[in-house]
């Protein structure tokens, strides 16, 4: 009897049998065809040389191998196979340095895959897919190298390394590194002398790890002939050659020795930046036991790093030297992080902005640190021109293009490091990376005459500068001048030279900034600052703000560039305003970006506070001004990738995800008002911008109708919070409690007493006398607070408020001040006017923006008429006892009242502040 087989499930052969498209084999070497006609070296089905594991396709991208593993509409199985390749790299099976899940479409055929078919990709492990065309795979294939590998991991593993090799140490051996490399043993803080040799000793041996992890590049001098010339006695070469491998030396019997002789071999060649220190200090350290082992830790931390592909795209030195750095706190040094310097670079760096020959561009960070910035600008420069002219561009932009100042020489000589990773095939002959000369110094050798120098700073001096026979600036050849950290040649940096100026510039507040030196020299520096800044847009202010002098000093008067990292508040804060005037009214400032991401709300890594990315150009002449574009970021990058990508989607206009762009007029920026960086909605923007111009109704300063103050600090350096009355019986509303100022009219909430010597009492007197009933808050928590300003009952002072009352001199007085205070603490409780509010404050914490004392004079008020005082101060009397409920909660009775009532008195229709009252809830600094 013949059997017949029983009928295979419908869904069994769609499984077996795929409907229409093709294999999977087919559409891999399909893929690879395009990918390669792309630009990407591409080979599918690849089994490489001694494994018998087969990738899909394999990309050599940069120096990565990338697998990407394919499926047939199955992404679980093509991410399965993917991270499955990546621990078959782990364990040396394979070579893939990135792994990506690739899927295809169930009906894809081979004879229809094309550069605009849609694909979906993730990066493993764990990546969410993306759907896009081959081209779009292609961008996202040449992004990764600048992500590759695990930042944080290995800056903590060279950071350990450190740690280790400096225990090994005796304290004369670390003295010792310090003294080679000149760096402090010990400073004072505060009067307190504090010993830093452990600290300066990891410094100096960074400079070993960083001459490491170079060496750990330099396989190719294998395939070229010996040097002619002896780096160490000038005479003709006769060491080994060619040098040692890296590798082979750390893991050898003398490791210091073995490294020694390699590097001076590679010195004949040359490479002075990176490895004539490092030779300084192996050759001159004393030498036992305790000094081999800490050389071989500290160079196999950098060999360890050098093999991640992510030690030439991350700046890990950079991160690591802001770690060690003892004198960040006075200083200001901040550590630009890779995304933020690759957006900032990005947005600064247009392909019509570079020349065909890039050695007539010029590009200076003057505040360099570690090469961040500039490594940043010199791949936006890669990624715009091309690989087919990396090489010859790489010589052009580190000997021709691009120029680094700093203070620091550790500093430099990372900088000079990262920026030759670049292309570590080249030889360079001569870097632009220079120290300047900072703090007391001794110019001529006189006994006992030290004058005070504020590194990049004194390029400002107009003595610096000299015209030589043909009528060109140089900078004058004096102790004063930085110097080259490979020739020791002076620099040449004349103004308006630069078409690139970028920097993230050293920012500390002026009480902090030299408390590390003594006394006298601390007023000798004070000294010298004021003399250098007298008459600029920065004088007076934080160090910060000095730079942008620098910057529009340096900056070519054509076609220069400003491209910089800020704190948050030079966007805001009274002491910014002639720096934003400058930049107004000089530049076109064409970009300004703020984050808003909760978890990243800065751009440099060793601070939290808010800071901001600001693109100025130098305005043609005769051109029209353009609106400023002001970018918010509900996301920031934290991969340079990521980063890279919005940049050009900002650059296109193309929307991105978590981005909210919005414009403001020219004509504000050059007065300095710029825009409220304090939210992200473009709604809430345009309607802050027509409150601050009076676009909806007339409005005046504050401090043009009123009294303000006084401040809250100076009312507590006379004043103290007691729990009982003193024979004054003074009482305050000092805190700013939100469990407790609920209301438009709380109570007074402490005693206050009138420190005991005859000078507080006599202030306390004073500041008593300027009391009122209105007080406005200080620094509003927008994520708590119920009220932003207040009227009491009797008139009263604050700690986190200070009081505001009607001028009697101004042009119109009020008829009524007590219904004056009413209306005012009823509009700045109304959503307008909490808008007008972040829009003025100092933005330096998103979600607690800070009022000066200049900043409420500056904040806009209406121009209000007697009925209209009359009908705002009715609203504040029939809800000055119900509480409000925090901003995030845009159905609050009342504040939808006092919305109603402004919308009413000031002829502004009610559903327009509705709906900026719901925008206003959905802000991240109010959630």
């Amino acid at each position: 009897m013949t059997s017949v087989p029983a009928a295979e499930p419908p869904a069994a052969a769609d499984k077996r049998r795929p409907k229409r498209g093709s294999y999977e084999p087919l559409l891999n070497g399909k893929l690879a065809e395009l990918l390669t006609a792309e630009g990407i070296q591409a080979e599918a089905e690849t089994r490489q040389a001694g494994s018998s594991k087969q990738i899909d396709v394999a990309a050599q991208v940069d120096h990565l191998v990338v697998a990407l593993e394919a499926e047939i509409d199955t992404p679980v199985g093509a991410a399965k196979d993917a991270a499955a390749r990546l621990e078959q790299a782990a364990a040396g099976q394979v070579v893939a340095d990135e792994a990506l899940a690739v899927v295809y479409g169930a009906d894809l055929t081979a004879a229809e895959f094309g550069p605009g078919t849609k694909i979906r990709w993730a990066r493993q492990p764990g990546g969410a897919f993306t759907t896009g065309t081959v081209t779009d795979l292609v961008a996202a294939l040449k992004r990764l190298p600048q992500d590759h590998g695990n930042p944080d991991l290995l800056a903590s593993d060279l950071k350990a390394g450190l740690d280790l090799a400096v225990e090994h140490l005796s304290d004369s051996q670390r003295r010792r590194i310090c003294e080679l490399l000149e760096l402090p043993t010990e400073h004072e803080d505060k009067g307190v002398t504090k010993d830093v040799t452990v600290q300066a000793a990891k410094r100096g041996l960074l400079v070993v790890a960083c001459a490491a992890m170079f060496h750990a590049r330099l396989g190719h001098l294998a395939d070229q002939p010996a040097p002619d010339t002896d780096a160490q006695t000038g005479g003709p070469y006769s060491g080994p050659w060619p040098p040692a491998a890296a590798a082979k030396c750390v893991t050898g019997g003398d490791a210091s020795g073995d490294l020694l002789t390699a590097w001076w071999a590679i010195l004949a060649v040359d490479y002075r930046p990176i490895f004539e220190l490092a030779c300084r200090v192996l050759a001159e350290t004393g030498q036992d036991h305790r000094w081999a082992e800490s050389i071989k830790t500290v160079a196999g931390a950098g060999l360890r790093a050098a093999r991640h592909a992510a030690g030439s795209r991350h700046d890990l030195l950079g991160r690591v030297f802001h770690w060690l750095l003892e004198t960040a706190r006075y200083d200001g040094s901040f550590y630009t992080s890779t995304p933020a310097a690759a957006l900032l670079a990005g947005l600064a760096i247009r392909p019509g902005d570079l020349p065909d020959d890039l050695a007539d561009w010029r590009v200076i960070d003057p505040a360099c640190g570690t090469g961040t910035l500039l490594m940043a600008a010199a791949h936006r420069v890669h990624d715009l021109r091309g690989p087919d002219t990396a090489e010859a561009d790489a010589v052009k932009l580190l000997e021709r293009s691009i120029t680094g100042l700093d203070i620091n020489a550790t500093a430099c000589h990372m900088a000079a490091t990262t920026l030759s990773l670049l292309s570590p095939s080249t030889q360079f002959r001569q870097m632009n990376i220079e120290r300047m000369p900072y703090g007391m110094q001794n110019p001529g050798g006189a006994k006992g005459k030290r004058d005070p120098r504020l590194g990049s700073l004194e390029l400002l001096d107009p003595k610096a500068a000299a015209e030589d026979a043909t009528g060109q600036q140089h900078i004058n050849t004096d102790w004063s001048s930085g110097e080259h950290i490979d020739t020791g040649e002076q620099i040449n940096t004349p103004a308006n030279s630069q078409h690139l100026v970028i920097m993230n510039p050293p920012y500390t507040r002026d009480s902090l900034r030299y408390d590390h030196l003594g006394q006298s020299d601390k007023e000798a520096m004070k000294a010298r600052e004021k003399k250098l800044m007298a008459g600029r847009a920065g004088h007076g202010t934080a160090l910060g703000s000095m730079f942008m002098d620098l910057g529009e000093h340096l900056a070519d008067l054509d076609h220069g560039t400003l491209a910089v990292v800020r704190p948050a508040v030079a966007v805001a804060g009274p002491s910014e305003l002639q720096v934003r005037k400058m930049l107004g009214e000089w530049f076109q400032v064409e970009w300004v970006v703020i984050s808003h991401d909760p978890d990243r709300l800065w751009f440099s890594e060793n601070t939290d506070i808010s800071e901001v990315l600001i693109v100025a150009r130098r305005k043609a002449q005769g051109a029209d001004a353009r609106p400023t574009k002001f970018v918010r970021l509900r996301r920031n990058p934290s991969t340079a990738g990521g980063a890279v990508a919005l940049a050009e989607a900002l650059q296109s206009g193309t929307d991105h995800p978590g981005v909210a762009v919005s414009e403001w007029p020219a004509t504000l920026m050059a007065e300095g008002r710029w825009v409220p960086l304090g939210l992200t909605s473009a709604h809430l923007t345009t309607v802050a911008g027509a409150l601050a111009t009076g676009q909806r109704f007339p409005v005046d300063r504050l401090g043009d109708v009123a009294l303000v103050g006084p401040a809250g600090r100076r009312f507590r350096d006379v004043f103290v919070k007691k729990p009982d009355a003193d024979s004054e019986g003074r009482r305050a509303l000092w805190d700013n409690d939100t469990e407790l100022t609920q209301t438009l009219q709380p109570s007074t909430d402490s005693y206050i007493h009138a420190k005991p010597t005859a000078r507080d009492r006599r202030l306390a007197d004073s500041y008593w006398a300027q009391r009122s009933t209105l007080m406005l808050c200080v620094k509003p928590r927008l994520n708590t607070c119920r009220v932003v300003a207040v009227n009491l009952v009797e008139p009263t002072v604050g700690s986190q408020w200070v009081p505001v009352r009607p001028d009697p001199d101004s042009e119109l007085p009020p008829a009524d001040p007590e219904q004056w205070s009413k209306a005012l603490a009823a509009w700045w409780n109304s959503t307008p006017g909490v808008l007008s509010i972040i829009a003025a404050a100092s933005t330096k914490v998103l979600s607690r923006p800070e009022m000066s004392i200049n900043a409420m004079k500056a904040l806009p008020v209406p121009r209000l008429d007697a009925a209209q005082i009359a009908w705002l101060a009715a609203a504040f009397d029939r809800h000055s006892g119900e509480p409000l409920k925090a901003l995030s909660d845009h159905k609050c009775p009342v504040r939808s009242a006092l919305d109603r009532a402004v919308a009413e008195a000031l002829g502004w229709p009610a559903e327009d502040i509705d709906r900026a009252r719901a925008e206003l809830a959905r802000e991240p600094s109010v959630q």
